[in-house]
């Protein structure tokens, strides 16, 4: 049986490992189709493996929560999760975005004193 539900984790994952193209060379496959196909369903196979590729930092169970239903199945030993990885993206998203208005913000100010500097100089 497969995961039939889209799952941002598993598009997440494949992004961490820098992309559909990447992940194919990681699995040894001949194109990257089958991993944009992993987006809707990840094989059952390949859960397991992705988690690993990321180091775990996508579990098991974020991949595939009906295949590993408890938040520790199919880690290592001894393995300590980190912070949810899409709580992670969100909070980089929104000062990527907060980066990007500051940045525009200081461009305007400069724009502004740019002209106040040309309309003050005396003819």
């Amino acid at each position: 049986m497969e995961n039939s539900n889209t799952n941002p984790y598993v598009a997440a994952a494949i992004e961490h490992l820098l992309g559909d193209s990447a992940v194919a060379k990681l699995a040894d496959l001949k194109t990257s189709w089958a991993v944009a196909k992993w987006r809707q369903k990840l094989p059952e196979k390949r859960v397991l493996w992705l988690a690993q590729q990321t180091g775990f930092k996508f579990t098991p169970h974020q991949l595939d929560p009906e295949m590993y239903p408890n938040p520790t199945d199919g880690l290592p030993p001894g393995f300590v999760l980190g912070p949810d990885p899409l709580a992670d993206i969100d909070r980089r998203s929104e000062q990527d975005r907060r980066s990007l208005e500051d940045r525009r913000a200081e461009e305007n100010r400069r724009q502004i004193s740019d002209r106040r500097t040309t309309d003050e100089v005396p003819s």
